[in-house]
């Protein structure tokens, strides 16, 4: 862990306030110290990690740099015209207010689901949690509100089920209407 530590303040690959994932841990980076670094996670837990664990683990960075690129994946219903959908959801992407357009927007056909046909969506905005959340917000609600005014789909899954013979239905009795003697 010494060594670790020793390492890890040379090459500064992470600063006091950096957010990080290592190891299934997200959290904000409060102090290095030569055994342990000193991790807030988004929860409010304190998490004192093991210099020798950052060090011999693959650490995300999520705060280096002030932008990161976001992800979504959006589905709309095979009827629809899907270069129609796709421009909808660039359009509706555009719009909000948060993003960085000139890192560019960038829509995708991505696979045939299983009820749907689904566009990877990917924008620039800023790196911080807060920033994060709020900017996927808005565009969610922004992508909801234009494929409905655009009269698209955004599908359910639909599951058929099939039995291997009759199936009883509760409350209904037998229906004989013959004659009474």
């Amino acid at each position: 862990n010494f060594i670790s530590g020793v390492m890890i303040m040379v090459r500064k690959p992470m600063r006091i306030g950096d957010l990080i994932e290592v190891d299934d841990v997200s959290g904000r980076i409060e102090q290095i110290t030569m055994r342990d670094t000193y991790v807030r996670k988004l929860s409010n837990e304190l998490i004192l990690m093991p210099n020798a664990k950052i060090y011999k683990n693959a650490v995300e960075i999520i705060t280096d740099l002030a932008e990161r690129r976001h992800q979504l994946i959006v589905g709309v219903a095979y009827g629809e015209d899907a270069a129609r959908a796709r421009d909808v959801i660039e359009e509706a992407v555009r719009s909000v207010k948060s993003i960085n357009t000139n890192r560019g927007v960038e829509v995708y056909a991505r696979e045939f689901n299983s009820s749907s046909i689904d566009f990877t969506v990917r924008w620039w905005a800023g790196s911080e949690e807060r920033d994060m959340h709020r900017t996927r917000s808005d565009i969610v609600i922004a992508i909801k509100q234009a494929l409905d005014d655009a009269g698209i789909e955004i599908p359910f899954p639909y599951r058929t089920l099939t039995f291997k013979g009759d199936v009883p239905i509760a409350g209904l009795g037998d229906t004989d209407t013959g004659s009474e003697d």
